[in-house]
């Protein structure tokens, strides 16, 4: 943040961020295969890496294949004991942990008899079959293998680290109290997020339903403090309504997308026919569905009037109790030296201005708010002050920008073929759902995640309170 940075300066080369948060998957799952898939310096899987069950047999990682997962009980934990069982043992605790959360699942939801239970899937990874758009990215654009979720722990505490640089308790349990039982974990915060410490015309908020802003900072709520109209900052991703006819495709097609964009994905869908909606990522959200919302984001970018001068990154918010093999607490936390960082996520740089490479430059959530306040804050010292020592002591992402002049974008054809591939994954996944009979738990709303039903909370939450249907 000084001027003896001598990266500082590559951040002026742009004038758009945008930044899509998916949902619980480590990099070895996402990303590890690229090191035996042409690009040996990536930090990623070697085929005897290993773990030990609970009754002492070793598994080695193996690709997923035709493993899917994609129910409830499947769902391996992610909270903050479940991450400290799998940190145990240089790493070594991700096959345990995850026994012990299919026993749990398995008191809680109801499942096929069909299913199978296997203890194996936390260290099961991705291929390029599996995660196409990833591949493209990787092969042209900055991989960041040193990139961790902030803290150890679930979805909510490092979502609040990339927009506020802490975490903190719900607030106001008051008005979700009268929702029915199960949405009262609704994820409703009073903390000040990043967005305060920019001009109100720098950044729009683009979501499916509804946007974590309004759920982590009252600011941005019906009746918050400013007492102004925020509608204008917040647009769906992809979808218009009768009194809002943009949305993030919109912005990037007509040159009209602010310094700041944030991106959401869909948490919550229900499947009626053909695959579920949800792309977040988060099990039991099919992977290839997180691929298309990617490609759309990158299509819409490189199609845009301003991609010269736009960055976009894409990561994690954790690592979902999948297995990566770098320990956290190997690396020092700048600001906060009693801290440990969270499991390693994967995280994409994608700009004109980046080279094709690896970046093994430590990075975590707080870099991101570090990176927009020394672009666009007209009072950065405050706002790093403001937003705590982890903010101000991160490394930010300019060291990344080193070309001088923006590179031509990709080939078109590029993009064709990823495009076909997903769209010949969403044909086979079509035609196998709509002809099977519907589950016991698809027909249940208890099926949902627990995320689902937190984010389900708030949107029921936020309406009450006066959001418009308009706007997420």
């Amino acid at each position: 943040m000084t001027l003896a940075d001598p990266a500082l300066a590559n951040l002026d080369k742009v004038e758009h961020i945008v930044v899509l948060m998916m949902e619980n998957r480590s990099f070895d799952h996402m990303l590890g295969y690229l090191k035996h898939d042409g690009l040996a310096e990536i930090e990623g899987l070697d085929p005897d890496m290993a773990n030990t069950g609970p009754d002492g047999t070793v598994h080695e990682v193996k690709p997923l294949g035709a493993r899917l997962i994609d129910q409830k009980v499947l769902d391996p934990g992610h909270g903050k004991k479940d991450v400290a069982e799998q940190l145990r043992d240089g790493n070594g605790g991700f096959v345990r942990s995850y026994a012990q959360a299919l026993q749990r699942n398995k008191q809680k939801y109801q499942y096929p008899s069909t299913t199978i239970l296997d203890e194996t899937l936390v260290l099961g990874y991705q291929t390029a079959v599996d995660v196409p758009v990833y591949d493209y990215l990787a092969r042209h654009f900055q991989v960041c293998d040193h990139w961790f979720s902030s803290v150890p722990g679930p979805t909510w505490s490092n979502r609040l680290y990339s927009i506020t640089g802490g975490e903190g308790e719900p607030a106001l349990p008051e008005i979700v109290s009268h929702l029915p039982k199960q949405f009262r974990n609704a994820p409703i915060y009073d903390r000040k997020a990043f967005t305060r410490w920019l001009p109100d015309d720098a950044w729009r908020w683009y979501s499916h339903d509804p946007a974590t802003l309004r759920m982590i900072d009252s600011l941005y709520r019906p009746g918050g403090e400013h007492g102004g109209d925020w509608d204008d900052n917040f647009a769906y991703f992809n979808r218009k309504t009768l009194l809002e006819w943009s949305s993030f495709l919109d912005d990037a097609k007509h040159g009209k997308l602010r310094a700041v964009s944030w991106i959401d994905p869909n948490f919550v869908d229900f499947r009626l026919y053909g695959p579920p909606g949800s792309n977040d990522d988060h099990p039991p959200s099919r992977v290839m569905l997180g691929q298309e919302l990617v490609l759309q984001t990158i299509a819409a970018l490189l199609g845009s009037p301003q991609w010269p001068k736009t960055m976009l990154l894409i990561t994690y918010d954790e690592h979902g109790g999948f297995y990566d093999h770098v320990r956290p607490g190997d690396f020092d936390v700048p600001g906060d030296p009693g801290a440990s960082y969270g499991v390693r996520v994967p995280a994409l740089v994608v700009s004109p201005y980046v080279d094709a490479g690896i970046s093994k430059t430590v990075f975590d959530h707080t870099s991101i708010i570090k990176s927009i306040l020394l672009r666009f804050s007209q009072k950065p010292d405050e706002a790093l002050a403001a937003l705590g020592p982890r903010t101000a002591a991160a490394n930010h992402l300019g060291e990344l920008l080193t070309r001088g002049e923006p590179r031509r974008p990709n080939p078109e054809g590029d993009l064709g073929e990823l495009f076909d591939a997903v769209a010949t994954w969403k044909k086979k996944a079509y035609v196998s759902q709509l002809l099977e009979e519907p589950t016991l738990g698809d027909r249940l709303f208890e099926a949902v995640t627990d995320l689902q039903r937190e984010v389900i909370g708030a949107s029921m939450t936020l309406r009450e309170q006066g959001v418009s249907p308009d706007k997420p």
